[in-house]
């Protein structure tokens, strides 16, 4: 064994250890390997720079922006809106819909961001049905897993495989070149979720997850909306109206002009200028406001003073904060036991009221005539420049800013096809596909979709950094002769078996492996391994690479995957329950790809 061989090991090895323990952030632990391998003169600064401009760097920072146009217009949030009320109140049909839905869009975006905004959606699904949210979010992010080891931009780790194959004389994969073998497994998964994942997950017991709202932003809020002329919603009965039935708003009361709160009878009919008392969590609320031409009652107050004042003085518009703060209000505060127009809070204070949250207390009148009560949790916007000290002073303290989405709806036409355009073009074309996902990046900032600042917020630094450093591990594995090694080693102890079970000692360890790495650090790991195991073999490496790339999609038994991160903390998992549910659905994967593969993909 060469000096080379021990050196790279020995920083594979701490790698394992770095991404294992996640000491430092994972992208840090990846770039300090990349300075080692360059140290050690594993490889040159050169060969390290240059994974920087690998192909899949382009391919998947172009594939964020062109997300981010989708998610900037709404388009995402409003098909899932419309496609979840075909279930018609069905819980089978409800939680069928779902994980296909979110299988399908993972397979187009990144798993990690479909899921991100379906979280509150399928939370609030759940407890519409009486489910324990954490009975659905789990096999939704094994859904997302699962249609995203069908395309080539379904996963990173596909796209990673992919960019290191012309290293090796090979052609990349297409866009749907995984698909024969992830579509069985994506079927018999999805049954499988169906069938099991109720009786595998169980319900929480009482007072478990009694925070989840709070988790996912879902706590409840009373807010007073306008219906804004022009409004579809106008001259619809309460019952026909989409605001509880597709929203889950609950309307509390409508106030019509000097009338007092008109009850809100299934009947009543909306009128132009009504102000309806609803009750729901802000995400709802904000995608109400765009879609139905809605305002908040006392944003719009705020709007019109604001124009009449710029007009009558011919002064610049003044640019009104539409960043929503949360503030809680202390036991000391100045509101406490006086109502908003008492506490001149708009006037005086300089604070626009949005929503009311009170703990166990539904409000059902107008803002503007509630009493503040301590522990109340107030959703205002800033008129002035307001600082903490301004907050203390009032007796609010600050809790989080969130930011008001408008999503810019008239240009989700031109946001799909952007995006279905440069896909369907870039897999038939003799170019790279990354061309034609950059094209539709500059194409989204041209046509508006997004502004050119936007670009940079929608892009995933840490996660490109992470793969450019990492991609030095595939080269410093052939670089220092250590997959030729591996594959000799490989080879001799197999060579006595059918391709069988190559296919099946490969798909094995890096199913291990991915339960304890991330899925881009073993396949950049294992691709060189298994080439060099089929050349020493005088088989055709594709079959292999296809088991290795199934395999690392495959992180079903731990929380290790960034997209199952976010349902771990969410649904309040314990680790036991990706090993009891995900186990089987990884022999079901292992099963079907050593079914599949050999007979495609003829060794």
């Amino acid at each position: 064994m060469s000096t080379a061989v021990i050196l790279f090991l020995v920083i594979l090895f701490l790698a394992f250890l770095l991404f294992t323990t996640e000491l430092f952030p994972l992208e840090i632990s990846a770039l300090g390997v990349l300075v080692l391998l360059v140290l050690f003169e594993i490889i040159s600064a050169r060969e390290a720079f240059e994974s920087f401009g690998n192909e899949s760097i382009i391919l998947i920072g172009s594939l964020f922006v062109l997300v981010g146009g989708l998610r900037r217009t709404g388009l995402i949030t409003s098909l899932e809106s419309h496609l979840l009320r075909v279930s018609k109140g069905s819980r089978s049909l409800s939680f069928l819909l779902v994980l296909l839905l979110v299988a399908f869009f993972s397979a187009f975006v990144s798993n990690t961001a479909t899921l991100a905004i379906s979280i509150p959606i399928v939370v609030s699904i759940s407890k519409r049905f009486g489910d324990s949210p954490r009975q659905w979010l789990l096999p939704v992010g094994f859904a997302s897993l699962l249609g995203g080891m069908n395309t080539l931009i379904g996963t990173s780790t596909n796209i990673i495989i992919s960019g290191i194959l012309p290293e090796y004389g090979l052609e990349p994969f297409s866009l749907f070149t995984t698909s024969s073998v992830g579509f069985p497994i994506l079927v018999c998964g999805i049954i499988y979720l169906m069938v099991l994942s109720r009786f595998v997950l169980k319900k929480e017991e009482d007072g478990e997850n009694q925070n989840l709202g709070v988790k996912y932003d879902l706590r409840s809020y009373t807010s007073e909306l306008t219906i804004e002329a022009g409004s579809s919603i106008c001259n619809q009965t309460l019952a026909a109206s989409p605001l509880s039935r597709e929203m889950h708003l609950n309307v509390l009361g409508v106030l019509r002009g000097d009338n007092p709160v008109l009850v809100p009878r299934s009947t009543l009919q909306l009128q132009e200028g009504d102000r309806l008392v609803v009750e729901g969590n802000l995400q709802e609320i904000n995608e109400v406001l765009q879609k139905y031409k809605l305002k908040f009652e006392d944003e719009r107050n705020v709007q019109i003073e604001t124009d009449e004042e710029d007009s009558n003085a011919k002064k610049k518009k003044r640019n009104v904060d539409l960043a929503l703060h949360e503030v809680l209000v202390s036991s000391r505060s100045l509101l406490v036991g006086r109502t908003p127009r008492e506490a001149y809070l708009r006037n005086r204070r300089r604070l626009s009221l949005i929503a009311i949250n009170r703990q166990g207390v539904t409000l059902r009148k107008d803002l503007s005539d509630v009493r503040i009560a301590p522990g109340d949790i107030l959703v205002v916007q800033f008129l002035d420049n307001i600082d903490n000290q301004t907050l203390d002073n009032l007796g609010l303290i600050p809790l989080q800013e969130r930011t008001q989405q408008r999503y810019r709806t008239e240009l989700a036409p031109v946001a799909a096809f952007i995006f279905i355009f440069s896909l369907l073009i870039g897999s038939v074309s003799q170019y790279p596909i990354a061309l034609f996902t950059l094209a539709g990046a500059v194409a989204v900032v041209v046509c508006g979709v997004l502004r050119s600042d936007e670009i940079y917020q929608t892009i995933e630094w840490r996660v490109l950094i992470f793969i450019g450093a990492i991609l030095c591990l595939g080269k410093g594995m052939d670089a220092s002769g250590t997959a030729e090694l591996l594959g000799n080693y490989v080879a001799n102890s197999f060579h006595q078996f059918g391709p069988q079970y190559i296919i099946a000692f490969f798909f094995l360890l890096t199913f291990v492996l991915t339960q304890l790495l991330s899925n881009q650090a073993t396949a950049v790991v294992m691709v060189p391994v298994a080439i060099q195991t089929a050349t020493t073999l005088g088989y055709e490496p594709m079959g292999i690479i296809i088991a290795v790339a199934v395999a690392a999609s495959c992180a079903f038994m731990t929380p290790f995957e960034p997209a199952l991160m976010l349902v771990y903390g969410a649904g309040s998992y314990k680790f036991s329950d990706f090993a009891k549910l995900g186990m089987l659905l990884g022999v079901l994967a292992f099963l079907i790809s050593l079914t599949v593969i050999p007979t495609i993909w003829a060794l």
